[in-house]
């Protein structure tokens, strides 16, 4: 049987982790509506739109670094699900550093 000491701490880290994951989500969305705006007027990018998909690319690896942090040792399955996302973050963000650098060719 887990002391209720134990179990209070579990459940504040559950707090934090869940209040960690708002913020991500919205990132997520932030995102999205980003892709969605450079993908719409193809012919016409900037390289203000682009620098600001690669700022929400940087904010959105910081984020789940933390939550990964958070979750160790508290909670594996909220980690697991997280854990690759960081990854697929970076890829984004060089790709858009490749765009970034093909635009400013021109």
């Amino acid at each position: 049987m887990r002391s209720p000491k134990r179990t209070h701490f579990s459940h504040l880290k559950n707090k934090g982790i869940i209040k960690e994951l708002c913020p991500s989500y919205a990132m997520e969305l932030e995102r999205v509506q980003n892709y969605i705006a450079a993908s719409v007027n193809l012919d016409d990018l900037r390289s203000e739109v682009i620098k600001g998909v690669f700022a929400a690319e940087e904010g959105t690896i910081a984020q789940y670094n933390k939550i990964i942090k958070l979750c160790d040792v508290v909670d594996y399955v909220k980690q697991g699900m997280v854990i690759g996302v960081p990854g697929g973050e970076e890829d984004h963000r060089h790709a858009f550093i490749g765009f970034l650098k093909e635009y400013e060719k021109r």
